[in-house]
Protein backbone atom coordinates (compact mmCIF):
# COMPACT_ATOMS: atom_id res chain seq x y z
CA UNK A 1 0.00 0.00 0.00
CA UNK A 2 2.78 2.43 0.91
CA UNK A 3 4.52 1.69 -2.38
CA UNK A 4 1.52 3.06 -4.28
CA UNK A 5 1.88 6.50 -2.71
CA UNK A 6 3.46 9.28 -4.76
CA UNK A 7 5.80 10.13 -1.90
CA UNK A 8 7.37 7.84 0.73
CA UNK A 9 5.88 7.54 4.21
CA UNK A 10 7.90 9.69 6.60
CA UNK A 11 8.82 7.89 9.81
CA UNK A 12 10.13 9.27 13.12
CA UNK A 13 8.52 12.65 12.41
CA UNK A 14 6.77 14.32 15.34
CA UNK A 15 4.22 16.98 14.43
CA UNK A 16 4.43 20.13 16.53
CA UNK A 17 1.93 22.40 14.76
CA UNK A 18 -0.77 22.49 12.08
CA UNK A 19 -1.56 25.86 10.49
CA UNK A 20 -4.68 26.21 8.37
CA UNK A 21 -5.61 28.84 5.81
CA UNK A 22 -8.12 29.24 2.99
CA UNK A 23 -5.92 27.54 0.39
CA UNK A 24 -4.09 24.81 2.27
CA UNK A 25 -2.36 23.48 5.36
CA UNK A 26 1.19 23.75 6.71
CA UNK A 27 2.39 20.99 9.04
CA UNK A 28 5.55 21.68 11.06
CA UNK A 29 7.52 18.86 12.69
CA UNK A 30 9.72 19.01 15.77
CA UNK A 31 12.88 19.17 13.61
CA UNK A 32 11.66 22.46 12.12
CA UNK A 33 10.69 21.10 8.71
CA UNK A 34 7.46 22.23 7.08
CA UNK A 35 5.13 20.26 4.81
CA UNK A 36 2.37 21.85 2.73
CA UNK A 37 -0.81 20.14 1.56
CA UNK A 38 -4.34 20.87 0.42
CA UNK A 39 -5.80 18.92 3.35
CA UNK A 40 -4.60 17.08 6.45
CA UNK A 41 -6.15 13.93 7.90
CA UNK A 42 -5.30 13.39 11.55
CA UNK A 43 -5.78 9.92 13.03
CA UNK A 44 -3.58 10.86 15.99
CA UNK A 45 -4.88 9.64 19.36
CA UNK A 46 -6.45 12.42 21.40
CA UNK A 47 -3.79 12.10 24.10
CA UNK A 48 -1.12 13.04 21.53
CA UNK A 49 -3.26 15.46 19.51
CA UNK A 50 -3.61 17.71 22.55
CA UNK A 51 0.15 18.40 22.36
CA UNK A 52 -0.06 19.83 18.81
CA UNK A 53 -0.61 23.55 18.27
CA UNK A 54 -3.48 24.04 15.79
CA UNK A 55 -4.20 27.46 14.28
CA UNK A 56 -6.74 28.88 14.00
CA UNK A 57 -7.87 27.30 17.25
CA UNK A 58 -10.38 24.47 17.27
CA UNK A 59 -13.93 25.13 18.51
CA UNK A 60 -13.96 25.24 22.30
CA UNK A 61 -15.99 22.04 22.78
CA UNK A 62 -13.83 20.06 20.34
CA UNK A 63 -10.66 21.24 22.09
CA UNK A 64 -12.12 20.31 25.47
CA UNK A 65 -12.90 16.82 24.18
CA UNK A 66 -9.31 16.42 23.00
CA UNK A 67 -7.92 17.73 26.29
CA UNK A 68 -10.18 15.83 28.68
CA UNK A 69 -10.86 12.36 27.22
CA UNK A 70 -8.41 9.89 28.76
CA UNK A 71 -7.26 6.56 27.35
CA UNK A 72 -7.43 3.11 28.91
CA UNK A 73 -4.19 1.90 30.50
CA UNK A 74 -3.15 -1.47 29.10
CA UNK A 75 -0.19 -3.77 29.73
CA UNK A 76 0.53 -6.71 27.41
CA UNK A 77 2.92 -9.43 28.62
CA UNK A 78 4.32 -11.92 26.12
CA UNK A 79 5.88 -15.27 27.12
CA UNK A 80 7.16 -18.41 25.42
CA UNK A 81 6.31 -21.93 26.64
CA UNK A 82 8.38 -25.12 26.51
CA UNK A 83 6.04 -27.60 28.22
CA UNK A 84 2.62 -28.32 29.72
CA UNK A 85 2.29 -26.09 32.75
CA UNK A 86 -1.46 -26.06 33.46
CA UNK A 87 -2.07 -29.26 35.44
CA UNK A 88 -5.73 -29.37 36.45
CA UNK A 89 -6.46 -25.95 34.96
CA UNK A 90 -7.02 -25.01 31.34
CA UNK A 91 -4.02 -23.34 29.60
CA UNK A 92 -6.02 -20.09 29.21
CA UNK A 93 -7.84 -18.38 32.08
CA UNK A 94 -9.71 -15.24 33.01
CA UNK A 95 -8.58 -14.68 36.57
CA UNK A 96 -9.38 -12.43 39.52
CA UNK A 97 -5.67 -11.75 40.05
CA UNK A 98 -3.64 -8.73 39.01
CA UNK A 99 -2.55 -10.37 35.72
CA UNK A 100 -6.25 -10.66 34.78
CA UNK A 101 -6.44 -12.57 31.45
CA UNK A 102 -4.13 -15.37 30.32
CA UNK A 103 -4.31 -16.41 26.67
CA UNK A 104 -2.47 -19.53 25.44
CA UNK A 105 -1.71 -19.91 21.72
CA UNK A 106 0.12 -22.27 19.37
CA UNK A 107 2.28 -20.49 16.81
CA UNK A 108 4.25 -23.38 15.30
CA UNK A 109 1.36 -25.31 13.79
CA UNK A 110 1.77 -28.26 16.16
CA UNK A 111 -1.32 -27.56 18.23
CA UNK A 112 0.84 -27.46 21.36
CA UNK A 113 0.91 -24.30 23.46
CA UNK A 114 3.97 -22.27 22.50
CA UNK A 115 3.10 -18.77 23.65
CA UNK A 116 1.25 -16.93 26.39
CA UNK A 117 -0.16 -13.42 26.59
CA UNK A 118 -1.27 -11.66 29.78
CA UNK A 119 -3.70 -8.82 29.13
CA UNK A 120 -4.01 -6.25 31.92
CA UNK A 121 -6.06 -3.05 31.94
CA UNK A 122 -6.94 -0.16 34.21
CA UNK A 123 -5.66 -0.18 37.79
CA UNK A 124 -3.79 -3.48 37.38
CA UNK A 125 -1.90 -2.16 34.34
CA UNK A 126 -0.98 0.97 36.29
CA UNK A 127 0.12 -1.13 39.27
CA UNK A 128 2.79 -2.97 37.27
CA UNK A 129 3.63 0.07 35.14
CA UNK A 130 4.82 1.91 38.23
CA UNK A 131 7.48 -0.73 39.08
CA UNK A 132 11.11 -1.00 38.06
CA UNK A 133 11.60 -3.52 35.24
CA UNK A 134 13.16 -6.33 37.30
CA UNK A 135 10.63 -6.06 40.12
CA UNK A 136 7.75 -5.83 37.63
CA UNK A 137 8.79 -8.96 35.72
CA UNK A 138 9.24 -10.92 38.96
CA UNK A 139 5.84 -9.83 40.25
CA UNK A 140 4.16 -10.82 36.98
CA UNK A 141 5.72 -14.28 37.00
CA UNK A 142 5.10 -14.83 40.72
CA UNK A 143 1.40 -14.07 40.19
CA UNK A 144 1.33 -16.54 37.29
CA UNK A 145 3.16 -19.24 39.27
CA UNK A 146 0.65 -18.88 42.10
CA UNK A 147 -2.02 -20.02 39.62
CA UNK A 148 0.16 -22.55 37.78
CA UNK A 149 2.83 -23.89 40.18
CA UNK A 150 4.12 -26.37 37.57
CA UNK A 151 4.96 -23.50 35.18
CA UNK A 152 8.26 -22.59 36.85
CA UNK A 153 11.04 -23.44 34.42
CA UNK A 154 8.59 -23.94 31.53
CA UNK A 155 7.84 -20.32 30.63
CA UNK A 156 10.06 -17.37 29.74
CA UNK A 157 8.93 -13.75 29.89
CA UNK A 158 9.96 -12.25 26.55
CA UNK A 159 8.45 -8.77 26.39
CA UNK A 160 6.21 -6.31 28.21
CA UNK A 161 4.36 -3.69 26.17
CA UNK A 162 3.20 -0.81 28.37
CA UNK A 163 0.79 1.21 26.26
CA UNK A 164 0.04 3.58 29.12
CA UNK A 165 3.67 4.74 29.15
CA UNK A 166 3.98 5.18 25.38
CA UNK A 167 4.25 8.98 24.90
CA UNK A 168 2.57 8.78 21.48
CA UNK A 169 -0.69 7.37 22.85
CA UNK A 170 -0.61 7.04 26.68
CA UNK A 171 -3.10 4.18 26.55
CA UNK A 172 -4.99 2.07 24.06
CA UNK A 173 -8.48 3.50 23.37
CA UNK A 174 -10.73 6.20 24.82
CA UNK A 175 -11.94 5.51 28.35
CA UNK A 176 -14.92 7.83 28.67
CA UNK A 177 -15.91 9.17 32.06
CA UNK A 178 -19.58 9.54 33.00
CA UNK A 179 -21.22 12.20 30.85
CA UNK A 180 -18.39 12.52 28.33
CA UNK A 181 -20.09 10.55 25.55
CA UNK A 182 -23.17 12.76 25.84
CA UNK A 183 -21.10 15.95 25.95
CA UNK A 184 -18.33 15.13 23.49
CA UNK A 185 -19.73 12.34 21.30
CA UNK A 186 -20.47 14.58 18.33
CA UNK A 187 -17.68 17.09 18.95
CA UNK A 188 -14.58 15.01 18.17
CA UNK A 189 -14.96 14.21 14.48
CA UNK A 190 -16.20 17.35 12.65
CA UNK A 191 -13.56 18.80 10.29
CA UNK A 192 -11.90 22.10 11.15
CA UNK A 193 -11.40 23.89 7.87
CA UNK A 194 -9.00 21.72 5.87
CA UNK A 195 -8.11 19.56 8.87
CA UNK A 196 -10.08 16.30 9.03
CA UNK A 197 -10.20 13.79 11.88
CA UNK A 198 -10.12 10.01 11.49
CA UNK A 199 -9.27 7.05 13.73
CA UNK A 200 -11.38 4.60 15.68
CA UNK A 201 -12.03 7.26 18.34
CA UNK A 202 -14.10 9.20 15.77
CA UNK A 203 -16.24 6.24 14.63
CA UNK A 204 -19.88 5.84 15.57
CA UNK A 205 -20.75 2.26 14.63
CA UNK A 206 -17.54 0.27 15.07
CA UNK A 207 -14.52 -0.04 17.33
CA UNK A 208 -10.91 -1.07 16.73
CA UNK A 209 -9.76 -1.59 13.14
CA UNK A 210 -13.34 -1.63 11.87
CA UNK A 211 -13.88 1.77 13.49
CA UNK A 212 -10.73 3.11 11.84
CA UNK A 213 -11.97 1.93 8.44
CA UNK A 214 -15.41 3.41 9.07
CA UNK A 215 -13.80 6.76 9.88
CA UNK A 216 -11.67 6.66 6.73
CA UNK A 217 -14.77 6.32 4.56
CA UNK A 218 -16.33 9.30 6.31
CA UNK A 219 -13.22 11.44 5.88
CA UNK A 220 -12.93 10.57 2.18
CA UNK A 221 -16.51 11.76 1.76
CA UNK A 222 -15.79 14.99 3.65
CA UNK A 223 -12.74 15.80 1.56
CA UNK A 224 -14.45 15.02 -1.74
CA UNK A 225 -17.24 17.38 -0.76
CA UNK A 226 -14.89 20.12 0.45
CA UNK A 227 -12.60 19.77 -2.54
CA UNK A 228 -15.54 20.30 -4.84
CA UNK A 229 -16.68 23.33 -2.86
CA UNK A 230 -13.23 24.88 -2.86
CA UNK A 231 -12.76 24.24 -6.58
CA UNK A 232 -16.10 25.56 -7.84
CA UNK A 233 -18.55 26.83 -5.31
CA UNK A 234 -21.54 26.25 -7.57
CA UNK A 235 -20.50 22.86 -8.94
CA UNK A 236 -22.82 19.92 -8.40
CA UNK A 237 -21.32 17.21 -6.22
CA UNK A 238 -20.93 13.66 -7.37
CA UNK A 239 -23.76 12.20 -5.27
CA UNK A 240 -21.87 8.93 -4.94
CA UNK A 241 -19.28 10.79 -2.85
CA UNK A 242 -22.05 11.71 -0.41
CA UNK A 243 -22.89 8.03 0.06
CA UNK A 244 -19.33 7.09 1.06
CA UNK A 245 -20.14 7.76 4.71
CA UNK A 246 -23.14 5.42 4.51
CA UNK A 247 -21.22 2.55 2.90
CA UNK A 248 -19.92 1.22 6.21
CA UNK A 249 -23.48 0.31 7.26
CA UNK A 250 -25.59 -0.06 4.10
CA UNK A 251 -25.55 -1.86 0.78
CA UNK A 252 -27.71 -0.74 -2.15
CA UNK A 253 -27.91 -3.53 -4.71
CA UNK A 254 -30.41 -6.37 -4.78
CA UNK A 255 -29.12 -9.51 -3.11
CA UNK A 256 -26.22 -7.85 -1.29
CA UNK A 257 -25.98 -8.77 2.41
CA UNK A 258 -27.04 -6.59 5.27
CA UNK A 259 -24.23 -4.83 7.12
CA UNK A 260 -24.56 -2.98 10.42
CA UNK A 261 -27.61 -1.47 8.76
CA UNK A 262 -30.03 -3.13 6.35
CA UNK A 263 -29.69 -3.45 2.58
CA UNK A 264 -31.65 -0.53 1.12
CA UNK A 265 -32.72 -2.02 -2.22
CA UNK A 266 -36.36 -1.15 -2.92
CA UNK A 267 -36.85 0.71 0.37
CA UNK A 268 -38.31 3.97 -0.98
CA UNK A 269 -42.09 4.16 -0.64
CA UNK A 270 -42.11 1.19 1.75
CA UNK A 271 -42.79 1.05 5.47
CA UNK A 272 -39.77 1.16 7.73
CA UNK A 273 -38.24 -2.00 9.23
CA UNK A 274 -39.59 -4.59 6.78
CA UNK A 275 -36.42 -5.98 5.17
CA UNK A 276 -36.19 -9.69 5.89
CA UNK A 277 -33.19 -10.98 7.77
CA UNK A 278 -32.33 -7.74 9.57
CA UNK A 279 -32.82 -7.19 13.31
CA UNK A 280 -34.39 -3.74 13.56
CA UNK A 281 -34.77 -1.83 16.80
CA UNK A 282 -38.22 -2.01 18.46
CA UNK A 283 -38.40 1.77 18.13
CA UNK A 284 -38.15 1.66 14.34
CA UNK A 285 -40.46 -1.36 14.06
CA UNK A 286 -43.14 0.55 15.93
CA UNK A 287 -42.53 3.96 14.34
CA UNK A 288 -45.19 3.53 11.66
CA UNK A 289 -43.31 5.61 9.10
CA UNK A 290 -43.09 5.25 5.34
CA UNK A 291 -39.91 6.21 3.50
CA UNK A 292 -40.84 9.27 1.44
CA UNK A 293 -38.68 12.32 0.78
CA UNK A 294 -40.01 14.28 3.73
CA UNK A 295 -39.31 11.45 6.18
CA UNK A 296 -35.87 10.82 4.67
CA UNK A 297 -34.90 14.47 5.16
CA UNK A 298 -35.78 14.25 8.85
CA UNK A 299 -34.12 10.84 9.22
CA UNK A 300 -30.85 11.94 7.62
CA UNK A 301 -30.79 15.13 9.68
CA UNK A 302 -31.51 13.70 13.14
CA UNK A 303 -32.64 10.05 13.23
CA UNK A 304 -32.93 9.98 17.03
CA UNK A 305 -35.35 12.91 16.95
CA UNK A 306 -37.56 11.32 14.30
CA UNK A 307 -37.51 7.92 16.04
CA UNK A 308 -36.43 8.15 19.69
CA UNK A 309 -34.69 4.94 20.68
CA UNK A 310 -33.48 4.06 17.20
CA UNK A 311 -30.13 2.28 16.87
CA UNK A 312 -29.26 4.33 13.78
CA UNK A 313 -26.11 6.38 14.47
CA UNK A 314 -25.44 9.17 12.01
CA UNK A 315 -24.06 12.68 12.18
CA UNK A 316 -26.28 14.89 10.03
CA UNK A 317 -23.67 17.26 8.59
CA UNK A 318 -24.96 17.69 5.03
CA UNK A 319 -26.09 21.02 3.62
CA UNK A 320 -29.60 21.25 2.18
CA UNK A 321 -28.41 20.82 -1.45
CA UNK A 322 -26.20 17.88 -0.44
CA UNK A 323 -29.05 16.27 1.45
CA UNK A 324 -31.33 16.55 -1.59
CA UNK A 325 -28.65 15.03 -3.84
CA UNK A 326 -28.06 12.14 -1.43
CA UNK A 327 -31.79 11.39 -1.19
CA UNK A 328 -32.17 11.44 -4.98
CA UNK A 329 -29.12 9.14 -5.28
CA UNK A 330 -30.54 6.66 -2.75
CA UNK A 331 -33.92 6.59 -4.50
CA UNK A 332 -32.36 6.09 -7.93
CA UNK A 333 -29.83 3.47 -6.92
CA UNK A 334 -32.31 1.37 -4.95
CA UNK A 335 -35.31 1.66 -7.27
CA UNK A 336 -35.97 -1.72 -8.93
CA UNK A 337 -37.33 0.04 -12.03
CA UNK A 338 -34.17 2.14 -12.46
CA UNK A 339 -31.59 -0.32 -11.17
CA UNK A 340 -33.06 -3.80 -11.83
Amino acid sequence: MAAKLKNPVLLEKFVSSIALNDTGVVVTTSDGKKYEADYVISSIPLTALRKINITPALPALQQRAINEIDYSKTLIVQLTVTGEYWGEHTPSLWTDTKIERIFATSLDGSGNVTNLTFWLTGANAEYFSGMQTEARDKALLDTFYAIYPKAEGLVTLEKVVDWGSDPLILGTWPAYKPGQIREFGNAIAPPHGRLHFAGEHTALSNTGMEGAMESSERVVSEILRNKNKHAVATAALDPKSLFVTCMACHSLNEGEPHKLGPNLYGFFGQSAAIQEGFNYSPALKNAGIVWDKSILRKWLTAPDKLVPGTLMTYRGTLSEPELEQLIDYLITQTNPKVNP
